[in-house]
């Protein structure tokens, strides 16, 4: 599945939406990112993504980021969360967000942590807010 195609079949209530809606749609962005597809990735995500962090930025922390772990040899979820932000004061816009976690381990044994973050945009598209890899 590309990456286009994972935005444009997410506008969904958070309501009616399982978690493997979201799982599914982080597997599809982490396989992005393994590709070195950053630029895709931050180009279809949240209005709330982009004004926080620049491309290059996003590109050049990532893909620093990523290259610790080599070729990918397991990626298994932890969690699925709904996470509904009230106000402002924690620097996220309120609204409804949702974070997956995955504990991946690459080619070298070294395991991180990937979290892919969504947001429901006002016009009622879920879209890529945040990605991280600790």
């Amino acid at each position: 599945m590309a990456v286009p195609a994972l935005v444009a079949s997410r506008a969904v209530e958070a309501q009616t939406t399982g978690p493997n809606v979201y799982l599914d749609a982080s597997m599809v962005i982490v396989a992005a990112i393994d590709r070195y597809e950053m630029g895709t990735v931050w180009e279809l995500a949240s209005p709330v993504m982009k004004s926080s962090v620049p491309q290059d930025r996003f590109i050049a922390n990532i893909a620093q980021r990523r290259a610790l772990l080599g070729t990918i040899r397991n990626r298994e979820w932890m969690s699925v969360m709904r996470v509904p932000v009230t106000d402002a004061s924690g620097g996220l816009p309120p609204g409804q967000y949702v974070s997956v976690r995955f504990a991946t381990t690459g080619n070298n044994a070294k395991v991180m942590e990937e979290v892919v973050s969504f947001r429901r945009d006002d016009d009622g598209q879920w879209r890529l807010v945040g990605y991280t890899l600790s």
